[in-house]
């Protein structure tokens, strides 16, 4: 039964569509929110490290990148405060009910888009992290439920 029930979970995860890994570079100390928003005119060009995408995140949180969105299964991506490098890695925490209450980590991943316009058929796109402890990250949380996605990316 183990044999089978490892072959069902290779053949599942080898049928995913693979997307890009991505790498998030933070500003030095920085907790909240993160949004990336795609294929942004005006955005931070592409750039890859090993195949990886880039994200440089600016000290407001918002990303604009002419990147489009990132589908398929990518794994978990990368975090790191100021430059790629082992020192600055920042751990990667999925499960939001784990959260430290005194270590800084960062979670989230959750894909989603929002119309240009109501009654429209053009979206934006956007993916959410968090960077912080259990406190800021619930902070953070709540800061970018009351966020207008569409007036900060005018």
């Amino acid at each position: 039964m183990k044999i089978i029930s490892a072959l069902l979970m290779t053949f599942v995860l080898l049928s995913c569509n693979r997307g890009e890994g991505e790498i998030v570079i933070v500003p030095q100390h920085y907790t909240g929110y993160i949004v990336i928003v795609y294929d942004q005119a005006e955005g931070q060009n592409p750039d890859y490290k090993d195949g990886k995408r880039i994200y440089r995140v600016p000290e407001n949180g918002i990303l604009k990148t002419r990147f489009s969105a990132n589908p398929g299964w990518i794994g978990i991506p990368e975090f790191y405060y100021g430059e790629i490098a082992s020192e600055n890695k920042i751990l990667f925490k999925p499960d939001p009910r784990s959260l430290p209450i005194d270590t800084v980590v960062a979670n989230g991943g959750t894909a989603g888009s929002v119309k240009k316009v109501a009654g429209g058929e053009e979206f934006v796109r956007f993916l959410e992290y968090y960077i912080g402890n259990k406190e800021q990250i619930d902070a953070a949380k709540e800061r970018v439920q009351r966020l207008d996605l569409l007036k900060v990316i005018e």
